[in-house]
């Protein structure tokens, strides 16, 4: 779950010239060392998220586009939008155009463009370790977790170890209507712990895409809240877990963001060539 809230492009902010027509906006970016993709990506999947900070609401999406033997091609405006306030237009509509390593998920080339526009490579950061770096993660056991009123669930159960501290996360266990639901977070230190307040319960969550028949696609959803504060919600559709490991919202009085799309029809926008 972490990892799904991480951002997937890291942008590096600078200076901003006096003069918007003189900006070469790509020596202000850089792109991400690595693509946090989840499993099973396929061409056309494409998510769009909406995010809601202090009253200002933003947008991004990422989309795959193409693919070689070895590698994903994939367009994402993610991380770009402190550029969309520079003077004139010169960051209005940018994207990125990323060629990602398809077994370690390491960004080849990175450029940076707009539809119809040539594009222009940017730096990419160095990073020592990737995703797919790391061992995946096992669960050291698998236990039943009682919830409020009662139900009970069946949980895989992961501790981390970071700082000689140990922490432990309950997740519904794979198979189940929760699968990779979290449900408890334990910590040695109980200010950094937090447990269920209510939920998880089902529902739906509609999106901006419609059918032919012009009727919105709706999304099956677990929503959980816990005591520090945050409320999830996931869903099991495969664009979801592919790009945004299953979490569709995340809530809390400071944010809120929301994928507000999942397509299977994405297409180049850029010139690739």
């Amino acid at each position: 779950m972490i990892r799904a809230l991480s951002l997937l492009f890291l942008v590096l902010a600078c200076a901003l010239p006096s003069a918007a027509q003189d900006v070469d906006i790509s020596k202000m970016i850089s792109a991400q060392a690595y693509a946090y993709l989840g499993d099973d990506v396929k061409v056309g999947y494409r998510m769009e998220r909406e995010t809601v900070v202090a009253g200002t609401t933003t947008r991004e999406f990422i989309a795959v586009v193409g693919e070689t033997k070895d590698a994903w091609e994939i367009e994402s405006s993610q991380g770009l939008g402190g550029f969309r306030g520079l003077p004139g237009d010169a960051g209005k509509g940018i994207v990125y155009a990323l060629v990602v390593d398809k077994k370690t998920l390491k960004v080849l080339v990175a450029r940076i463009g707009k539809p119809g526009q040539e594009l222009k490579e940017v730096k990419i950061l160095e990073q020592a370790k990737g995703p797919k770096d790391a061992e995946p993660a096992k669960p050291e056991r698998v236990e039943s977790l009682e919830l409020a009123g009662g139900k009970k669930v069946e949980v895989e159960v992961y501790v981390t170890e970071i700082q000689g501290k140990a922490y432990t996360s309950k997740v519904g266990k794979k198979g189940t209507p929760y699968e990779g639901v979290l449900l408890s977070y334990e910590s040695e230190t109980p200010a950094q712990s937090f447990t269920l307040k209510e939920g998880p319960s089902e529902g739906k969550l509609e999106l901006e895409d419609t059918d032919a028949a012009g009727k919105a696609k709706t999304l099956e959803i677990v929503r959980v809240s816990f005591t520090n504060g945050y409320t999830y919600t996931y869903s099991q559709d495969p664009i979801a877990k592919a790009l945004y490991s299953q979490v569709v919202r995340v809530e809390s009085k400071a944010f809120s963001t929301q994928v507000v799309s999942l397509r299977a029809d994405a297409k180049k926008t850029l010139n690739w060539k």
